[in-house]
């Protein structure tokens, strides 16, 4: 796998077993090989490995490790016998087996994930001298707290989102416009080739054969995003076929605005109708399955959502234990809850086919 530009990061992960004795080297290799699901393969003599396993047992490997003498920015997955905990490795008790490999292959795709998505992020530009550094730490946390408001919304508690009917912290996707514009993205059979949801000072066109969606709006502001997302009955819904569907187009190609994949577009809108909310009906105690990893390097990411990923792909749980696992803000789980669900990776309460990788 390589993790370079915009690759997408998914299994099998190339590892390097470095450290350890024969013995526990046959010992890794077998359990890696193990089942249907394979996480990992082994990195050649000329590969750059995405992930190191290590024992913590092997003669000089705790002196090595106290020294902090490992390639840090390849995640590090340590087998041991004994209760230890250091700081950005993962931990992997013995005696082996492949389901804590697993964990760890899930830990360590979502380490992956972070780094690559914070070295798409662009570098703040230098503050001007009369600006203190302080001051542009404190906008740019305010920014970001912001911007997960407007993602995931206000606090919410678990007792508050455990009432199924409580329309205070429940939404009807069905009555949103986002609702509505995923209906438009599942339709690709209809013919139509683009859709147009004509808003009193914006516009949404929608292109199901293209998996594209395209906004006149910048959806980076509280008052673009509340004018669009809000719940509300004033939308015009317009069909192009595809003489007219060419030229909406080209006219797309010269002016302003946002364009999005489906998948994208369907996962941010989704937190912004939600915004920590559940839908009517949904059950926090119900068990939840993720088919597959979500394309998380092209998504909006939300708080925990590399944690949440890799907690579902460990085992099916529920909301509120995902909550308690990961000692996080429910909305947050909550959020994650109703994107994947939307983008068709997650279901609640049936069993849904086995994980892809």
């Amino acid at each position: 796998m390589n993790t370079s530009g915009s690759t997408e990061l998914q299994f099998p992960l190339k590892v390097a077993l470095t450290a350890m004795s024969e013995r526990t080297h046959s010992s890794v290799e077998y359990c890696l090989s193990i089942g249907d699901e394979r996480c990992f393969s082994m990195a050649g003599d000329t590969d750059i490995p995405d992930v190191i396993i290590i024992d913590h047992d092997f003669p000089g490997t705790a002196t090595r490790l106290s020294r902090s003498n490992w390639q840090q920015d390849i995640p590090l997955i340590i087998l041991t016998t004994n209760s230890i905990d250091i700081a950005g490795a993962i931990m992997v008790s013995k005696p082996l087996d492949a389901n804590r490999l697993k964990e760890a292959a899930n830990k360590a795709l979502a380490q992956l994930i972070r780094r690559q998505q914070l070295e798409r992020i662009p570098q703040i530009a230098t503050p001007p001298k009369s600006s203190s550094g302080n001051d542009t730490n404190r906008e740019n946390l305010e920014r970001a707290r912001a911007k997960v408001d407007l993602m995931c919304g206000p606090s919410r508690t678990l007792e508050q989102l455990s009432d199924p009917n409580d329309l205070q912290h429940r939404f009807d996707l069905t009555k949103t416009l986002s609702g509505r514009i995923l209906v438009a993205i599942n339709n690709k059979n209809s013919g139509v080739k683009a859709v147009q949801f004509k808003l009193p000072e914006d516009d949404i066109f929608v292109f199901p054969t293209l998996d594209k969606v395209f906004t006149a709006s910048y959806l980076n502001m509280k008052e673009s995003v509340n004018r669009v997302f809000q719940d509300r009955s004033d939308v015009e819904v317009i069909t192009h076929q595809s003489t007219a569907a060419n030229e909406i187009i080209d006219r797309i190609n010269h002016s302003s605005g946002t364009s999005f994949s489906t998948e994208a577009f369907v996962w941010l809108s989704t937190l912004f109708a939600a915004r920590g909310r559940l839908p009517i009906g949904f059950d926090t105690q119900a068990t939840l399955h993720l088919s597959q990893w979500p394309k998380l390097t092209s998504l909006e990411l939300t708080p925990y959502c590399m944690e949440i990923t890799a907690a579902l792909a460990s085992r099916p749980v529920s909301l509120v234990q995902l909550v308690e696992h990961i000692q996080c803000e429910p909305r947050h789980v909550a959020s994650y809850v109703n994107a994947a669900i939307a983008i068709n990776v997650l279901s609640a309460g049936k069993q849904r086919k086995k994980l892809a990788i």
